[in-house]
């Protein structure tokens, strides 16, 4: 039997709201590392190795890009389940990365914490596809 947060996300209102979230969290982490790089890498969530801006820029746009496309998928629904889709996955692959370097993280706490919220983020975008595509079929 499914627990209530699990059937809560099987909802078709879940989605947009799930959508608008995640699209929220992208675009937020985009402008953070965009606008503020140094404040990402030295005090946020992005102290891994040596300061590197140019891949922080990309950072920068890989989380803008994911938003700007969840945003597209608020307005028209026929985009949801594969820009969830792409979403889960670019989300369960980055959770991977880091936990294979989570004793990398400039503080142990921040490697651990970038993992856990990554895998949480990849499995409600996975639970918010599983749905979409439902509403499709």
């Amino acid at each position: 039997m499914a627990s209530a947060p699990l059937r809560a996300l099987r909802q078709p209102a879940a989605v947009p709201l799930g959508v608008a979230a995640l699209a929220a969290t992208h675009l937020v982490l985009g402008a953070w590392i965009g606008v503020w790089p140094r404040s990402f890498f030295d005090d946020g969530l992005g102290g891994f190795g040596p300061y590197n801006g140019h891949y922080l820029g990309d950072a920068a746009a890989f989380h803008a890009g994911i938003g700007v496309a969840l945003l597209a998928a608020l307005r028209w629904p026929a985009l949801r389940a594969g820009t969830l889709a792409a979403a889960a996955a670019t989300l369960g692959l980055h959770a991977v990365n880091h936990w294979l370097d989570v004793g990398e993280a400039h503080r142990d706490a921040v490697g651990i914490l970038d993992g856990v919220s990554l895998s949480v983020l990849a499995a409600l975008a996975l639970a918010l596809t599983a749905t979409a595509v439902g509403e499709r079929a």
